[in-house]
């Protein structure tokens, strides 16, 4: 955690397929302006982007993800919050996105997503929001096998 009132955050940002044109991506950079934005409004420092390209959001086994995590972990982490543009972003299952959660607030890390109320209700609403987003994934998926 930092020491000073500066709230220090990184991005993160994942996207299933390969991005051909790398981070220039549109859907990488819709996903950055996002989150830069809402450090921005904040006030935030980013300190840090990391990029996924090419992974699902059913495993963790992603390098810059786990990039992340490892200096989450770390004693002297340099960032207060993980900012990602939506949840599914560091997991598709709900039980997934817990343990992160989970570990997260050990490590006194906090994340965020672009898309969260600011409002106390937020929290309350991750479980049903995480079914709805699952169900969705999974329906992308399927219409993404049948146009093969």
């Amino acid at each position: 955690m930092t020491i000073s009132n500066q709230v220090n955050a990184v991005a993160y940002i994942r996207i299933a397929c390969i991005a051909v044109s790398g981070d220039d991506d549109p859907r990488i950079l819709d996903q950055r302006n996002q989150i830069e934005k809402f450090c921005r409004l904040r006030g935030w420092s980013l300190i840090q982007v990391f990029t996924d390209h090419g992974f699902g959001g059913h495993t963790d086994a992603r390098p810059a993800f786990q990039q992340m995590m490892d200096q989450a972990r770390s004693d002297h982490h340099p960032f207060d919050f993980i900012v990602v543009s939506n949840r599914s972003r560091i997991a598709r299952g709900i039980v997934l996105l817990d343990s992160w959660l989970e570990k997260l607030a050990v490590w006194n890390v906090s994340m965020v997503s672009v898309g969260d109320d600011d409002g106390d209700l937020a929290w309350p609403a991750v479980p049903a929001t995480k079914i709805f987003e699952d169900y969705e994934a999974r329906q992308k998926g399927r219409k993404s096998e049948e146009s093969r």
